[in-house]
């Protein structure tokens, strides 16, 4: 889920740390008639529920002594999270019902099959992940060490293990990382697979039986039952080069740069899987750190913007700023944005195919959030890009570096 808290990283959840925050409304969650979403800030007290096809508030909910959070629907209600504890909202009134206390400092929920969810968190600068019931408010299972779910399987959770170091400054390292599979059944670990000390993050998918993992710019296409290496490619001769995967028709989409830098060119690959032979799509005119694929199309996001391609045509369809967006809905996005005069933020939604874009709801920015604008050429956007004229405090300022680190 791409939120402005960006500090969960259960890949499931689509959450991304980012160097450069626009301050905007959380994601959108959208339901059949309506959308909700969070006020705007790194720690929000607000969640706000517009109608789905005017934009027409239809109820509001704050509460100023926790952070709140929409995650999805479940059973016909929004389940929400009020600092730790997990609440079940009524999308007329937006009246909330309390489901379960996770016991985490903070957490994220991502669907698993529900009523199961899994909710990551932390306790004592330890990272958990666990599955739990809401409907019987029943912990499954729970295990230590595990930051996020890089890929979900055939009954195998492929998640990314490591242990915090805590420093006297306050902030943490991770130490001892490697990939771990989980049974979703019961959480046990069935296999563990090196990672290169380069490798700060590990990206992967599952196609079939297998995983696919890139790791400091090496395809490893991984047994989901025995975790053993199948065949790996090397596709980046440099370990911190840009890769972002993302699965398309049973293959492997692979965008990267054609270099040893950003701005040696870029391309889209195809990799058949198990064997991983690749084969080149389209060029590209800039780098993907996350990819999301809808037919033929393929969105490339990066701390700032995003560029969506035609693979088969290679023709560029649209580019936009930094969002906020939860999956693609009846071939729609809907997503929170500044806008680039750097007083508002708003909620739109996006049509994929054609970057149609029609504006839904807005607020004006708190003073302090608020930046002024100015017209220039830039990687960050297609749009009047916002150049930053005022400095976080320093409370938002560390924010952004711990969610760096996550």
């Amino acid at each position: 889920m791409l939120s402005p808290l960006a500090v969960l990283t259960i890949a499931a959840l689509t959450a991304y740390g980012t160097s450069y925050y626009f301050p905007k409304f959380g994601t959108p969650i959208v339901t059949d008639t309506h959308l909700v979403f969070s006020g705007p800030g790194w720690e929000t007290h607000r969640i706000i529920c517009i109608t789905r096809e005017t934009g027409k508030k239809a109820w509001e909910i704050q509460d100023d002594e926790a952070v709140l959070r929409p995650w999805f629907m479940m059973s016909g209600g929004l389940i929400i999270t009020k600092g730790a504890d997990v609440f079940s909202c009524n999308l007329k009134n937006g009246k909330t019902k309390p489901l379960y206390s996770t016991g985490y400092e903070r957490c994220g929920l991502s669907v698993h099959d529900l009523p199961l969810v899994i909710i990551g968190g932390e306790e004592e600068n330890v990272d958990f992940l666990s599955l739990v019931d809401l409907r019987r408010a029943k912990k499954k299972w729970e295990v230590r060490n595990l930051r996020h779910i890089v890929a979900k399987g055939n009954g195998v959770l492929l998640c990314q293990h490591s242990e915090r170091k805590v420093h006297a400054s306050g902030g943490y390292s991770h130490n001892n990382q490697k990939l771990v599979a989980i049974s979703e059944d019961n959480g046990e670990v069935l296999w563990d697979y090196p990672q290169p000390k380069e490798c700060w993050d590990a990206e992967g998918v599952a196609i079939g039986d297998h995983f696919v993992v890139d790791l400091a710019g090496t395809l490893h296409c991984l047994n989901q039952k025995t975790g053993a290496a199948v065949k790996t490619l090397q596709i980046q001769d440099s370990p911190y080069a840009s890769v972002s995967l993302a699965e398309r028709d049973g293959a492997l989409l692979v965008w990267t740069q054609e270099g040893r830098d950003v701005f040696s060119g870029h391309v889209v690959f195809s990799v058949s899987v198990p064997d991983l032979t690749k084969s080149e799509l389209t060029k590209t005119d800039w780098y993907s750190a996350v990819s999301h694929t809808y037919g033929d199309i393929v969105i490339g996001m990066t701390i700032g913007r995003m560029d969506t391609y035609n693979i088969k045509t290679g023709e560029k369809l649209w580019q936009g700023g930094q969002w906020n967006w939860d999956g693609i809905h009846d071939g729609w996005i809907y997503f929170s944005t500044m806008e680039t005069n750097g007083t508002h933020t708003s909620v739109n939604m996006i049509e994929v195919t054609t970057g149609n874009r029609k504006k839904l709801y807005e607020e004006l920015l708190p003073e302090k959030w608020q930046w002024k604008p100015r017209k220039r050429t830039s990687t960050l956007s297609s749009d009047n890009d916002i150049e930053i004229t005022t400095e976080m405090d320093e409370e938002a300022s560390n924010k952004a570096i711990d969610s760096d680190k996550e």
